[in-house]
């Protein structure tokens, strides 16, 4: 069983839950969708490694 998952849902934002906790966060205005869920997923990923939950696997 997964312990982090995020779906990400366009123009209505994000949903995710780790380890049963689960948020959602409302989309922000953008003024080009083009490589924007790529940037979303890369500041997760910054901001989960900075807090040291990937264990220095990134």
């Amino acid at each position: 069983m997964a312990r982090f998952v995020v779906i990400t849902l366009g123009e209505r934002g994000a949903l995710s839950s780790f380890d049963g906790l689960r948020v959602t966060v409302p989309a922000s205005p953008v003024a080009d969708t083009l490589e924007a869920g790529d940037a979303s997923t890369t500041g997760l990923l910054h901001h989960l490694a900075v807090l040291g939950y990937l264990g220095g696997q990134l």
